[in-house]
């Protein structure tokens, strides 16, 4: 459950009370009915507002670079080998490259780690696995970086949410950085 989910909660708690409260002066015996259906819509969108933005996380759009394909390759291998991410919940967290392909353009990464969620004591530890895999397409002198994420996190998805977007704004900082080719505005 994401931020945008747990204000969906809070919302439909709130959307109960005013809708029963509201509905008790006009619809009497039918105000129980119209505060759940309030509750339950505010949650409903909420809800799936949430989901829309991890879908939207884990499906980027594709990225054309102004980089030939092994220049955009090496510099995307490198930004994964060396990625550092430190959460409070659980710790570092970096990418180990399991398979690369230079023929096909292919990098696929896998980070694993465990989440500390609860507290005053009672911790429980939720395992994370994110896996990356990143296919270069050559356009002319230009790279497109096609994305796909698969996310194994039960019990939430708080500090996957943040390695996300932390990933893709380090690989595009990373892509930015590289010098024009030539022939390449």
């Amino acid at each position: 459950m994401g931020p945008t989910a747990m204000l969906g909660f809070v919302l439909s708690v709130v959307a109960f009370f005013v809708a029963g409260g509201i509905s008790n002066q006009f619809a009497g015996p039918l105000s129980m009915p119209i505060a759940c259906a309030a509750a339950y819509f505010t949650w409903k969108y909420f809800w799936d507002k949430d989901g829309n933005q991890m879908i939207a996380l884990m499906n980027p759009p594709d990225k054309t670079w102004q980089a030939n394909l092994p220049t955009a390759f090496g510099m995307i291998k490198d930004e994964l080998d060396t990625y550092r991410y430190e959460s409070p919940q659980a710790g570092l967290i970096t990418y180990r490259v399991d398979a690369t392909d230079d023929a096909r353009g292919i990098i696929k990464a896998e980070s694993n780690f465990s989440e500390k969620l609860g507290g005053a004591g009672n911790y429980v530890d939720a395992k994370r696995n994110i896996v990356l895999q990143i296919q270069l397409i050559p356009e002319g002198s230009a790279t497109r970086a096609v994305y796909k994420y698969q996310v194994f996190s039960p019990k939430g998805t708080g500090t996957v949410r943040e390695v996300l977007k932390d990933t893709q704004t380090k690989l595009d900082d990373a892509i930015a950085k590289l010098p024009l080719q030539p022939g390449n505005p």
